[in-house]
């Protein structure tokens, strides 16, 4: 009785549709869809405020959520990095893209990308937004590449608005500077 019972539930099973069967030919592959609304967070990165620095990296992927040390970059890694991290003479910070690294005296990383960041907001966004902050609030920042730093002495937590190559948007929040590397929380478009 049991292997009867058992059989007919599993036969409407053999029948059933799943969302999938109704999508076109061409939409129906392989490939996951990020739902829209949906943020990554990163919390308690370390970066390094030196350059030379050979125990703490500068570069971090928020494909990732890995900090990437000098020797770990190539040309798998270098694509993945979205934020660099430099500081003038540990007294200003500022992100700056991939794609400068080189001229900002780290080295060239391979199959960098660019992505804007605006050091300095004039905005009303307060640091302490940052804990609430919502996609379409990301969505909705316009992101433009500004050079300007920040300073590394006083002033946090401090925030950064950027924008990576792939056009996810994203706040940076410089929570600390301590002797040789700075603390930060990241939250990202997915």
């Amino acid at each position: 009785m049991k292997k009867i019972l058992f059989g007919l539930l599993l036969i409407p099973s053999l029948f059933s549709c799943s969302k999938d069967d109704d999508k076109a030919p061409s939409e129906n592959n392989n490939n996951e869809e990020t739902p829209i609304n949906e943020m990554l967070t990163y919390s308690n990165i370390e970066l390094s405020k030196d350059f030379e620095n050979v125990a703490i990296g500068s570069f971090f992927s928020t494909a990732t959520g890995k900090v990437y040390l000098d020797s770990e970059v190539n040309a798998e890694t270098g694509p993945k990095i979205d934020i660099v991290f430099g500081s003038m003479a540990n007294i200003m910070g500022y992100f700056v893209s991939p794609t400068s690294a080189k001229k900002e005296g780290f080295m060239e990383i391979p199959g960098a990308t660019t992505s804007l960041f605006t050091n300095y907001i004039t905005t009303e966004m307060a640091a302490n937004d940052f804990d609430t902050l919502t996609w379409e609030t990301l969505d909705g920042l316009t992101v433009t590449e500004d050079s300007e730093s920040f300073s590394l002495s006083s002033g946090f937590p401090h925030l950064v608005w950027f924008q990576n190559a792939q056009g996810k948007k994203g706040v940076i929040r410089v929570k600390q500077a301590l002797s040789q590397k700075i603390v930060i929380d990241i939250k990202v478009q997915k």
